[in-house]
């Protein structure tokens, strides 16, 4: 590379390390992704920086010497001692939950869902689930992530570092779950690594069950974002999804639809209608409803005088979109393909359900016994049958 002046290969996309990383840091020239990781590698150049045996404490003016110090620890059947007592331990985790007993538990509680965490960096990075927060960006792309280690990992996407090698067959991978072509590993009890999509899955790629086969994403969802890189089924649905990134853009609260420039202050405001016995707001006069259909059909009243009428049978319809969708029933229209089985759908809600029979997500989870399902109809018969007296 005449930028970098790095050897890559051709075959594959090369980005310089300078763009990917570009804080330097300026004693050894070590590079980090973002001046948060600059800062926390910089005290390792503090005359008083200290390393910790991970073992036993003990510390090192060297880091050569606290490798060497560790050695000695990995023979040990329990490694890992307690810093204020002689007890030792075969993990670290072991540990931790011992270290409870001489300085109390710690419970620091979600403002939000009430789950309980013994960390205040565990809290702080649940709390980006709520809030949507997504601090860590990527210099390239601009996708931003909530998590650091998510970057971290991402970035080899651009740098095409593979540092996780198999032991079996010699190749290298980006991620430290990645598996060779001709090596199938069983990853947890039941789930199993695709190498096209980098994704984890229940079925075996060598072996053919009953259940649904595993299609990867990018196959059933071609049309993929240039900003964000978010998929979708179809060119409507992508083009919808553009709006977002236009700068005029504003995310509308769901229950008064107020404008928010970024979706963090959306949900954020959000959590102020949870506890509102009538969160829904008409934004046409001052009228409040318990949920978002029965707002629905009190704003027909808003609506200009004259339905909207069929010309083939005459149905009355207030909204437009309802029309033009009626009107495929006549015409025998299905717009909307899917792109592994080219099965045709009249509406591209139909499409995204039929999808998952693709993919086997199933996000609807039950609340009892928390059984998974790919449709919301299967969840509420799976209550009925089962969880209903």
């Amino acid at each position: 590379c005449t930028d970098c002046g790095r050897f890559f290969d051709r075959r594959k996309p090369h980005t310089c390390e300078h763009k990917v990383k570009p804080y330097p840091c300026y004693i050894c020239g070590k590079r980090c992704v973002n001046e948060m990781a600059l800062n926390f590698h910089s005290r390792i150049h503090n005359e008083d920086y200290e390393f910790n045996c991970k073992f036993c404490n003990v510390t090192f003016k060297l880091k050569a010497d606290k490798f060497a110090h560790e050695q000695m620890h990995i023979t040990q059947g329990k490694p890992y001692k307690c810093p204020d007592c002689s007890e030792t331990f075969a993990t670290n985790k072991e540990r931790r939950v011992h270290l409870e007993n001489h300085r109390g538990t710690i419970e620091l509680k979600c403002r939000f869902c009430g789950v309980e965490f013994f960390r205040a960096l565990s809290i702080q990075r649940h709390l980006l689930i709520h809030t949507g927060a997504k601090p860590y960006k990527c210099s390239v792309c601009q996708r931003g992530f909530n998590q650091s280690s998510h970057l971290k990992s991402h970035m080899r996407l651009h740098t095409g570092e593979r540092p996780y090698k198999c032991q079996h067959c010699d190749k290298c991978f980006n991620h430290n779950i990645g598996v060779s072509k001709d090596y199938r590993q069983e990853i947890g009890s039941k789930q199993y690594l695709c190498i096209q999509c980098v994704r984890l899955t229940n079925q075996s790629p060598n072996r053919v069950k009953k259940r649904k086969p595993h299609t990867c994403e990018y196959k059933i969802k071609p049309f993929s974002c240039n900003t964000c890189g978010k998929r979708y089924a179809t060119d409507q649905a992508l083009t919808l999804h553009n709006r977002v990134h236009s700068a005029n853009y504003e995310h509308s609260c769901k229950y008064c639809r107020v404008g928010f420039k970024t979706k963090v202050a959306k949900k954020a405001h959000e959590q102020t209608h949870l506890n509102e016995s009538d969160p829904f707001k008409c934004p046409e006069c001052p009228e409040r409803f318990a949920t978002y259909t029965k707002r629905k059909n009190h704003m027909r009243r808003h609506l200009k005088p004259g339905p909207l009428k069929c010309p083939v049978c005459g149905i009355e319809f207030f909204w437009a979109v309802a029309l033009q969708r009626h009107s495929m029933v006549h015409t025998g229209e299905k717009p909307f393909a899917c792109s592994v089985c080219q099965r045709a759908f009249k509406q591209p809600s139909h499409l995204k359900s039929h999808m998952r029979l693709h993919t086997g997500e199933r996000p609807y989870k039950c609340k009892q016994c928390d059984k998974c399902f790919n449709h919301n109809v299967s969840l509420k018969s799976h209550v009925r049958r089962y969880h209903q007296q």
